[in-house]
Order: structure tokens, then C-alpha cells, then sequence
């Protein structure tokens, strides 16, 4: 049997922004509802879920990523606005909207064709760029959240540049998901 890693692709973000978007989820806890939060330590913004990879495909995983990722410069990207997927009359998810760069399509891009030699299908969904902050377990108190998330719609959050991409390995304890970096690719200064 050989060993897996469940592993994804990802833009961490910047402390300050951490530190941010942790006040967002205080804020959004205070309506009771009944809600899975990301942890502020894990708030990314994924580039692709690779779910369990077999460690020894690792290697061509990261060699593909260096080439596929050298050469591109680093850009900077924009959060702003709050909403949830699919919508907000039956929502699975909460998130922060990311301002994407063409840059920032074009690394998604680069990523997919990448792994796609290596037997790692590309994403059928279009990309849309997002952080999330929780899932809903029900929509226990729904309204609430709704109207406390309100005044977030449209607001401008910050940005950061991104100059590095991770290679991420996720860990399912039972305290909640452990991320930690297996791989750094960062873009020419």
C-alpha cells in the first residue's frame, strides 16, 4: 500500500490580513449561528485541491510547479466584498471575495496545466477566486448572520502582493484541519 498525502495548492496570506479577517469571524460568531469557522492560522486562498496524492508523485508535483511557476513576477491582489456560495437563501459557504488579476488567472492556469501531465484532472468549475471563512452545518439562525455580514458586502478589505506559491499538506485531526508548508515556489523579485 503506498502512502498518501492530502495535499493542496495555495496563496497564503499576510499576517495583517490573518489578523483581519480573524476580527471578521469574531464578529460573524456573535450571530449564534450554526457554522464550521476556519481557523485564522488556515485562511488561504487555494489555487487547486489535490485531495490525497501518493508521496512518491510529490517530486514530479513540485518539479512540475518550479517550471510551470519560474518566470512569472509577482502581483498583487485585492480583498473586497463578503457573500456565500451558491447564494445567500441556501448557503454552503462563506467567503471573502478576492479582486483577481489576470495574473492571478493565469498562475491557476499554469498550476492546472502543470499537474494535468502528471494524471491530475483539471477543475471543470471556472476559477473564482475566494478565502474561506466557514461552512454551514445548518442555516440555524441564518437571518442574523445575514444582517451582521451586511455592512461587509462591499468593503474593501486590503491587498498583498503575491510573490510565492505553496505546496500545502492538510492533516484532518480532531480539532479541525492542520496546514502545513511542503513546498515553496516564489516568482523573480
Amino acid at each position: 500500500m503506498s502512502m498518501t498525502i492530502r495535499s493542496f495548492i495555495a496563496i497564503n496570506i499576510t499576517e495583517t490580513l490573518r489578523a483581519e479577517f480573524s476580527e471578521i469571524i469574531s464578529v460573524l460568531k456573535k450571530s449564534g449561528s450554526d457554522m464550521k469557522w476556519v481557523r485564522p492560522e488556515n485562511l488561504h486562498l487555494t489555487l487547486k485541491f489535490l485531495g490525497n496524492v501518493e508521496i512518491q508523485k510529490l517530486e514530479a508535483i513540485k518539479t512540475g510547479l518550479k517550471n510551470a511557476l519560474s518566470g512569472n513576477t509577482s502581483f498583487d491582489i485585492s480583498f473586497e466584498g463578503i457573500g456565500c456560495f451558491p447564494n445567500f437563501r441556501k448557503p454552503r459557504v462563506i467567503w471573502i471575495g478576492i479582486k483577481a488579476a489576470p495574473d492571478l488567472q493565469n498562475i491557476y492556469r499554469d498550476v492546472e496545466n502543470a499537474l494535468f501531465p502528471l494524471g491530475i484532472d483539471k477543475e471543470k468549475r471556472s476559477f473564482s477566486p475566494h478565502l474561506t471563512l466557514g461552512r454551514f452545518n445548518s442555516t440555524k439562525r441564518l437571518q442574523v448572520l445575514t444582517d451582521i455580514m451586511t455592512p461587509f458586502r462591499d468593503k474593501k478589505f486590503g491587498a498583498m502582493r503575491v510573490n510565492k506559491i505553496s505546496l500545502m499538506k492538510s492533516e484532518l485531526l480532531k480539532e479541525g484541519a492542520r496546514y502545513s508548508v511542503i513546498a515553496e515556489f516564489d516568482s523573480d523579485p
